[in-house]
């Protein structure tokens, strides 16, 4: 689909199925433009695939929550706004561009191993959480920030259900840790960021690599299994 442009109240892709199955096939958002070119889209039942291609495009997401069973594609050239709504992920996000979540929460909630992958311009979410027995494995080169919550939920038997890659994740809410997540190599950590209030840490799951750059410190009163570097950052 090329076409942007509709008003808020119509959208431009909509999708209002009384019933649905899905096993397989793609929605491919294309079309250039020199300017930025809104795309709003709405979906009362899951895709399996979406791939955001288009030049300048900026894909935002109306009305209600929104779900992706196998694989969410944001191209270098394009934005995916979930602009508030809940994001329910089933597969891959695959993001080369930018991915705004603005004030949603995104669940990764598939039952294979997920991967948080791409050259990743911008990976920003709100609140976080992982709910895949398998957990989520992120290969992405960039920060990323989280400026809620997040939640490792433990769905398996593993004590580990969330990889960091390369890169730090700054996370300036809550951290409930049930599932356990480890860091593969410096300088991956995941970063306490708030500023105002402690941070806490919940929850009896393992940790990796650990940063403390809130100025108002942080708070546990579990204890804590520690596979990686505690680091007080100034």
């Amino acid at each position: 689909y090329a076409g942007a442009g509709a008003p808020e109240s119509v959208g431009d892709v909509v999708i209002n199925a009384q019933t649905s199955t899905i096993s397989g096939g793609t929605i491919r958002l294309t079309g250039s433009g020199a300017t930025p070119r809104p795309l709003s889209l709405v979906s009362n039942t899951p895709l399996y695939n979406l791939s955001c291609e288009g030049t300048n495009l900026q894909v935002r997401v109306l009305r209600q929550a929104f779900s992706v069973r196998n694989q969410l594609h944001i191209a270098a050239t394009a934005t995916f706004t979930a602009d508030g709504l809940d994001l329910f992920l089933g597969g891959e996000l695959l993001c080369n561009g930018r991915f705004w979540a603005k004030n949603n929460q995104t669940t990764f909630d598939g039952t294979t191993l997920q991967r948080l992958s791409g050259t990743g311009a911008q990976c920003d979410f709100h609140n976080l959480q992982i709910s895949n027995p398998q957990g989520l494995e992120v290969t992405l080169p960039v920060e990323v920030t989280i400026a809620g919550n997040l939640t490792i939920d433990k769905r398996g038997t593993q004590d580990t259900h969330l990889t960091l890659g390369a890169k730090r994740w700054k996370l300036a809410g809550i951290l409930q840790n049930d599932g356990g997540y480890a860091t593969t190599a410096p300088p991956a950590a995941l970063q306490l960021v708030g500023t105002t209030v402690e941070s806490q840490l919940r929850g009896s799951g393992k940790y990796g690599s650990l940063e403390i750059a809130n100025p108002a410190g942080a708070r546990t009163e579990e204890d804590i299994q520690l596979r990686g570097v505690l680091s007080l950052v100034a």
